[in-house]
């Protein structure tokens, strides 16, 4: 979770199922990240508000953007957070026991 303050207030940044899911539908794609560089940050930025602040009107995500200090840092931040997110969408990683699949 990351905490950003701008204007006074105060938001809690991070991901969940729910967010990464909408933020796929926003055409987000972290394969093609470094590729779309100019679109995919702004649209990370935005999704990472989905979780705690999905409904508070009036937020300005673009001018927020353009106030970010240290945008590279914050980028990475929210491509780990979206990597762990993606990781638990995998489930239990304890392999041990008896499986409840099998390859034919």
């Amino acid at each position: 979770m990351i905490k950003y303050k701008y204007e006074g207030n105060e938001y809690l940044l991070e991901f969940d199922r729910a967010s990464v899911e909408l933020l796929e539908k926003m055409g987000f794609n972290l394969n093609d990240f470094s590729g779309k560089f100019a679109t995919m940050q702004p649209m990370l930025f935005r999704a990472a508000f989905i979780k705690n602040h999905k409904f508070e009107k009036g937020l300005n995500y673009d001018k927020m953007w353009a106030e970010v200090k240290d945008k590279q840092g914050l980028i990475n931040a929210l491509i780990d957070m979206v990597a762990e997110t993606y990781q638990t969408l995998m489930g239990d990683e304890n392999n041990e026991g008896n499986a409840n699949w099998e390859v034919m």
